[in-house]
């Protein structure tokens, strides 16, 4: 192996660990509600894998209490629910902004908020304890999306995710309490 093989490698590794050291001080401000942790996410491309393991990391904790069967489809669904969160802002944003919005950005930043789904492990919780968690939680999870998706659109969030997160749960309400 040449010297110069070797090199290459250790820039590999320095650069990946470097990489991941900022992780978890990137968890820490997206719990905070920081918005200087959302402008470094969107600055940095290489973050998706990052925010994929923010998802994943939250599906698993937030379901870790239920059966192995339950936590795979917890995993699909919150893996599902991420992307698909994405495409309905950048769809939204696109479609009633003149923002050109990036569908990568949305996804790297979206991601991060994804870790106000933790508490959800404690939703099974007794007395109303649980929906009170559940409930705060998915507040908590609104408006980090709402600072991710700031970050990216500007101005226009608010609208783009009510209509963008809202109005899919209200239609979905409407149709089964019409059935």
């Amino acid at each position: 192996m040449s010297p110069l093989d070797n090199s290459t490698r250790q820039g590999f590794w320095e650069g990946l660990l470097r990489e991941e050291a900022r992780l978890l001080p990137r968890i820490q401000g997206a719990l905070r509600l920081d918005p200087a942790v959302y402008a470094e996410i969107d600055a940095d491309p290489g973050s998706i894998p990052q925010a994929f393991v923010v998802v994943l990391a939250s599906a698993v904790i937030a379901g870790l209490s239920a059966s192995f069967y339950m936590l795979f489809l917890s995993i699909a669904g919150l893996i599902t629910a991420w992307l698909a969160a994405a495409a309905l802002i950048w769809a939204v944003a696109t479609l009633s902004t003149e923002v050109e919005v990036d569908y990568a950005r949305i996804v790297r930043c979206i991601g991060f908020s994804y870790v106000w789904v933790t508490p959800l492990l404690f939703s099974g919780l007794p007395l109303y304890l649980g929906e009170l968690i559940t409930l705060g939680a998915m507040g908590m999870l609104f408006y980090s999306f709402l600072l991710a998706t700031q970050r990216v659109v500007g101005e226009h969030a608010g609208r783009v995710c009510a209509i963008a997160l809202v109005l899919p749960f209200v239609l979905m309400w409407i149709a089964t309490r019409a059935g």
